[in-house]
């Protein structure tokens, strides 16, 4: 059977939740823990145990889900020879005692991990999993009766997950279109040049995949990619509409975005920056990993900097995982110049650049007038005017603080909180005051 992983990571989340709930609720010393890890363990075994064999990649599954680390030969001698589908042999053997300390929402959260690992163990055969679905929701329709006969009312915090026949990663992934994304991307203000980079390379992944489904061959490329550019010039929006794109091309599972800095990949002492790497690199399969300021790992550091040592690990992790994860590298031009030389292999991965110009002081006011829209005030012709004049003045004497869209959302937020203290001694309101920016509202804003 093909394992399917889509939906772990949703149970590993809530089975780390549910383990600070058993703490909270019953206490370190209560045992109650231990017998939950105990009987989900069961419960995955048994899955496990109707296949014909245990293998490796059962292991690794069982192990992935409950933060285990069993080897193949104790879960050999664990695994029992039984159905997959004689749950109730293993799963009620806690809710009993979570049913006898009338803790209903613990229990709806575990019946809700349980039933996550056991749709996604049957990811590849959808009449195996509507039956784990039924079966479930069998017991979250037990568990609501016995809960209003001795409450007289039903946990609505947390239900059980509703049965979808499983579907292709990236491709048949339900929410936005591709069509939809990409017109997202479009609509941003500015950023032509990143807009026509970013455009070829989705092109070229559509004709490969083209060419894959007709059996031809396939050129090989990287899609790992270098963001230069200042900051507030859209290098995260872009990322993140970047991840989407890709998972409905299919080059990523998941479609989310990581978003880290060098504090959060390399450690002060000795041994602490791979596993923080590690952290961070498993946090980010199925997605995009998006290191801002990657230069700061290589530049202006002594002797005792494990900077380098985060690139070296973050290498291999992109080579393990190369059919499952994109990183993008994000920071100033010049200071990326000098990351890229670093280290060798940086070239060879990062072969991709989209660089991120300024915006132009029309374009700023177009990103004022868009946060506005969005807000729901109104601006007159008096306000438009000065906003323009304002970033013309900002962009023509831009230095290193200089903040592009950042800049903007600043001056929006003074707007609005001078728009504030104009309004907020009138008792008797209209709606069109209220949505109004006024020219007192922007007249005296001055950035640092």
């Amino acid at each position: 059977m093909e394992l399917k992983y889509e939906d772990l990571e949703m149970a590993r989340k809530e089975w780390q939740q549910l383990q600070d709930f058993f703490v909270q609720e019953f206490g370190e010393s209560s045992g109650m823990l231990k017998e939950a890890r105990d009987d989900l363990q069961s419960y995955m075994i048994c899955l496990v145990g109707g296949e014909d064999e245990i293998t490796e990649k059962h292991v690794e599954f069982l192990n992935y889900c409950l933060d285990l680390n069993l080897s193949l030969d104790i879960m050999q001698q664990l695994g029992p020879k039984t159905s997959c589908f004689e749950i109730e042999k293993t799963i009620p053997k806690i809710m009993v005692s979570l049913k006898e300390a009338r803790k209903f929402h613990v229990m709806m959260c575990y019946i809700r991990i349980a039933q996550i690992m056991g749709c996604a163990y049957f990811g590849s055969f959808p009449e195996a999993a509507a039956l784990v679905h039924k079966r479930f929701q069998g017991y979250v329709v037990m568990l609501n009766n016995y809960e209003k006969n001795c409450t007289g009312k039903i946990s609505s915090s947390i239900d059980a997950i509703p049965y979808k026949r499983p579907q292709t990663a990236g491709k048949q992934a339900e929410g936005e279109s591709l069509e939809q994304l990409m017109g997202q991307l479009h609509e941003l203000v500015g950023l032509q040049s990143v807009k026509k980079e970013v455009g070829s390379l989705i092109n070229f992944i559509r004709v490969q995949n083209k060419r894959k489904e007709n059996g031809m061959v396939v050129s090989p490329i990287s899609l790992h990619l270098v963001f230069s550019g200042n900051p507030g010039t859209g290098k995260t929006t872009v990322a993140r509409l970047l991840s989407k794109i890709y998972c409905k091309l299919g080059v990523i599972s998941k479609g989310h975005l990581v978003e880290v800095d060098r504090t959060a990949l390399v450690g002060a002492y000795v041994g602490q920056t791979a596993p923080k790497v590690q952290a961070v690199i498993e946090k980010a399969l199925g997605g995009i990993l998006f290191i801002d300021e990657a230069y700061s790992l290589v530049v202006n550091k002594g002797d005792n900097d494990y900077g380098l040592e985060a690139i070296e690990v973050l290498l291999k992790a992109m080579e393990d995982h190369r059919d499952d994860l994109v990183v993008i590298v994000a920071g100033y031009p010049d200071l990326m110049e000098q990351f890229l030389e670093s280290n060798p292999g940086l070239r060879s991965r990062f072969n991709r650049f989209v660089n991120f110009e300024d915006y132009k002081p029309q374009e700023m006011a177009e990103i004022f007038a868009s946060m506005c829209r969005k807000q729901g005030y109104t601006c007159n012709e008096a306000v438009n005017e000065h906003v323009y004049k304002f970033f013309l003045n900002r962009y023509d004497s831009r230095d290193k603080n200089f903040a592009n869209a950042r800049d903007v959302r600043n001056f929006f937020e003074l707007a609005l909180s001078n728009q504030a203290n104009r309004l907020a001694t009138d008792d008797d309101l209209t709606r069109e005051e209220l949505e109004m920016l006024d020219i007192t509202d922007v007249a005296d804003i001055q950035l640092g």
